[in-house]
């Protein structure tokens, strides 16, 4: 049950742009439906079909022009800048892979004989050392 109530929530939260979308379409055909009769003395449901799908059109130029200008990259780019897993490695990395490539390093260390890699690898296993898990 408890599954099921969680699909239907995903469900619903997918879909929330194209039922946000019905409702303000709802919304605009509620508002203009009246004040378009006093000037064209049309059927009620005939305007109303026509300010819908007026509405839905302009809706989509909104999107495209909204597209082509890429005026969503900027908050993207913020919500990226703010995200703490884009600026700093992942838990696991650090908790599983480090380590590893530590000991991998040191194996290597030893086949070469060289003093720089062993300083390095010092280093680094310090700074293991100091990280808090």
């Amino acid at each position: 049950m408890k599954d099921w109530l969680f699909k239907q929530y995903w469900r619903i939260n997918q879909a929330r742009n194209v039922i946000s979308l019905f409702f303000w379409i709802a919304m605009f055909v509620g508002i203009w439906v009246p004040l378009i009769q006093i000037v064209i003395p049309l059927n009620k449901w005939i305007l109303s079909i026509i300010v819908g799908l007026l509405s839905i059109i302009f809706a989509l130029f909104l999107g495209y022009i909204w597209d082509t200008l890429e005026l969503w990259k900027a908050d993207t780019q913020q919500a990226i800048k703010r995200t703490v897993a884009y600026t700093e490695p992942l838990e696991k990395e650090r908790r599983y892979l480090y380590p590893l490539l530590i000991e991998t390093a040191k194996a290597v260390a030893k086949l070469t004989k060289d003093k720089r890699l062993k300083k390095k690898i010092e280093e680094v296993e310090e700074w293991i050392a100091k990280q808090k898990y």
